[in-house]
């Protein structure tokens, strides 16, 4: 009996017989479906792996066991599958220079670690199980559509058995999985991955290819329990002092729970996302496995991160429950828990911080959820509160509309519509670009409106995406190092996987290093302190590599202001800016950037481009030529001057002010620079050095940048800008 006592939330004994439904559904379907047709030494290995690890987990469930006797079992038994029964991928790890021998080794760790962690994630009722017909079900189709019948008929035996458990688990809680059942579980996820991995990967002439990232789709499927356990190996020993072993309430069903849902809601909310990464997963296939799995990490570290957001409002801030989305009026604290769609507001704001380093419309699909949740909860709550809703919608409304910088933005949008509507061959698919300008800080100011908006929350977020896109234009690049060598690990061959641009990426470490300097005084454990230096360090490499001179200039700026303002030692800091300065200069003059020569024919290019932008600007100047319309121009431009590497290149302007002069006349330049000037204001009024340089770091880039004409650009600075501007204001 699994006895109510310590941290267990059930106050009744319950008996932990569940695994031994999955393990007789087990013993028949592989008797029939895998040793009757073929009795060989394989199956029958397979089949005596199971039976050990099933044995295993009744003694753990009767005598619990410490984890060296667990693991020394979990690891005879993989090597008895491994090296008997022949389960393993080390064709596939040879293609890579992996010797067999230690091929066979990690893929016992990955079945060690993936039965452990589906035994780690068995929580609350339901949930392995669920989890378990999730994975299972996915990969015996994909088996099946391979051309593969037995596998997929004894997966279909294993998942028949969890819906009869789960008729007396979740619907009546009269029997517990046990560690034996969600052993077996993690033990037959492995199997299957395993199985799909090898028929993907190695010449069977039998079976058919049907994937084109058998590891990516593979993984997918067993994610949800892996990042929950990697979570806690990470958080256990680095933020809460304890072993990564040692049992507690921090598992993502806790958080789930802790925020007042049910077992059976926290339940189907993972099971969902789990639905989410596989079909994720299918969708992104033909760009590779290295990419499915940063698309997967990315959504997955978003709903971690604006879990324990959540958790920690509303349990740490706020002393009274409510809604979490309460931005439009106060009757809706009437509401005990959470709601679906608070949970998606949330959610796309950490995966758009998490997705802005990545590919430049990585932004579209969190934004798009932004406003899909903003307009769906507005209409939640008019239908719900409709008799008092309208009162306190338009005192919230006329509170944001009060703020000058929306009546800025307000203004600024008008003026580019009208702008775009009048103006002939004008695009809207640009004007979509500036509204966002409009759309993030509408959304910071719901954010706002229902907890303490702390922005260094969200700049971890945006934190760990740069790291997580570092890994991942590296990976490609590795990969494509037998055919590109060194030169795809710089410039524009580095970015060439996501046609990206390097000055913008440039821009986007520089942020990272500033953001890492905003979070240093929070870090209390010496550890934590020395990752953020090693972060630093690797955030500057990647300022480097992408090898722009404004990036230079940049990075030459937010080293400095880290050092010296996080250092608390001045002349510690102003020795690192001096070690900055002779890096940068070091770099610059092995390179020969101080000759005139180079800076001849680096500001040569410049000149040209604009000259003929200035000429355009000096025939259109009151309206401009319409948005989207400069670079067509320029091309005219450029063709009667004969400027062949402006043409094969098709340079926009280069330089935000030209290009807004240019593309909206004098009064866009000067909405743009109005609203540059009442950002620069708000920090110097509230003395806000962060903000200040982040401004200062934006000018200089719009100064050879047209930021604003790609969404990468304007979601540097709508995003980061908004958050700033309304964390600055007490009583938005």
């Amino acid at each position: 009996m699994d006895e109510a006592k310590g941290r267990k939330r059930h106050k009744a004994s319950i008996p932990p017989i569940g695994g031994w439904l999955i393990f007789a559904a087990f013993i028949l379907g592989f008797v029939a479906c895998m040793l009757i047709p073929k009795f060989n030494q394989e199956n029958f290995s397979v089949l005596t792996g199971f039976l050990a690890l099933f044995a295993l987990g009744l003694v753990d469930d009767k005598f619990p066991m410490n984890a060296a006797q667990k693991f020394s079992g979990q690891f005879i038994i993989a090597a008895i599958l491994v090296f008997v029964g022949n389960v393993h991928f080390a064709s596939f790890l040879e293609l890579y220079g992996l010797p067999p021998f230690l091929s066979k080794l990690l893929t016992m760790v990955f079945i060690v670690f993936i039965v452990n962690a589906y035994n780690l994630i068995d929580g609350i009722n339901g949930l392995a199980a669920m989890l378990g017909i999730l994975a299972l079900g996915f990969l015996a189709s994909f088996l099946f559509l391979a051309g593969n019948t037995s596998l997929p008929l004894l997966a279909l035996s294993v998942i028949a058995a969890l819906l009869v458990f789960l008729r007396y688990n979740l619907i009546q809680t009269r029997v517990f999985l046990g560690d034996n059942g969600s052993m077996l579980i993690g033990l037959m996820a492995a199997y299957l991955a395993i199985h799909f991995i090898k028929i993907q990967t190695e010449p069977n002439l039998l079976l058919q290819k049907n994937f084109d990232a058998p590891i990516g789709v593979a993984m997918a499927c067993l994610l949800i329990p892996v990042a929950d356990t990697l979570r806690l190996f990470v958080l256990r020993p680095f933020y809460l002092a304890k072993s990564p072993f040692k049992a507690d309430r921090n598992h993502l069903h806790h958080l789930l729970l802790r925020l007042g849902l049910q077992h059976a809601q926290a339940a189907f909310v993972i099971v969902g996302l789990g639905s989410l990464l596989i079909l994720a997963a299918i969708a992104a296939q033909d760009l590779g496995s290295i990419a499915i799995f940063f698309i997967l990490a990315s959504i997955l570290l978003a709903f971690m991160m604006s879990l324990d957001y959540l958790v920690f409002t509303k349990y740490r801030r706020n002393s009274q429950k409510r809604t979490l989305f309460n931005s439009f009026q106060n009757i809706s604290k009437s509401l005990n828990n959470p709601q679906f769609f608070e949970f998606i507001f949330v959610i796309s704001f950490f995966l758009l911080a998490i997705a802005i380093p990545f590919h430049r419309v990585s932004t579209s699909i969190p934004t798009l959820i932004l406003i899909f949740s903003i307009l769906i909860l507005f209409l939640r709550n008019f239908f719900l509160y409709k008799n008092s809703y309208w009162k306190n919608f338009f005192q919230k409304s006329l509170l944001f509309l009060k703020n000058p910088y929306t009546l800025l933005l307000l203004a600024y949008l008008i003026f580019v519509g009208l702008h775009t509507f009048f103006i002939e061959n004008s695009s809207w698919s640009k004007f979509s670009i500036y509204s966002l300008l409009l759309v993030y800080f509408l959304a910071v100011y719901q954010l706002k409106s229902f907890s303490p908006l702390e922005p260094r929350l969200l700049l971890s977020a945006y934190i760990a995406g740069c790291v997580g896109f570092a890994f991942f234009i590296l990976a490609n690049s590795f990969i494509l190092f037998p055919t590109q060598g060194w030169e795809g690990f710089f410039n524009t061959a580095l970015l060439k996987s996501v046609k990206a641009n390097p000055g913008t990426h440039s821009l986007y470490y520089n942020l990272a290093i500033l953001f890492l300097g905003n979070n240093y005084p929070f870090l209390k454990q010496k550890a934590w302190k020395i990752s953020f230096w090693i972060l630093l360090l690797f955030f500057a490499f990647f300022v480097v590599l992408c090898n722009t001179k404004i990036g230079y200039l940049g990075l030459l700026l937010t080293a400095s202001f880290t050092f010296y303002t996080f250092l608390a030692n001045k002349k510690q800091a102003i020795f690192f800016i001096l070690l900055v300065l002779l890096g940068l200069s070091s770099f610059a003059y092995l390179n020969d950037y101080f000759s005139m020569v180079y800076w001849q024919q680096t500001f040569a290019l410049k000149k040209i481009i604009w000259t003929e932008a200035w000429g355009l600007i000096q025939e259109h100047i009151v309206l401009g030529l319409g948005i989207d319309q400069s670079v067509e121009a320029l091309q005219q431009s450029f063709q009667k001057i004969g400027f062949s590497q402006g043409l094969s290149q098709r340079y926009n302007a280069q330089n935000q002010f030209l290009e807004s002069f240019l593309e909206l006349g004098v009064i866009g330049l000067a909405f743009l620079l109005s609203i540059l000037v009442y950002s620069f204001f708000k920090a110097f009024q509230n003395k806000n050095k962060l903000y200040f340089v982040f401004l200062c770091l934006i000018v200089l880039y719009m100064l050879s940048e047209s930021l604003f004409q790609t969404q990468m650009g304007m979601v540097s600075f709508a995003f980061f800008n908004a958050l700033f501007l309304l964390n600055l204001q007490k009583n938005a």
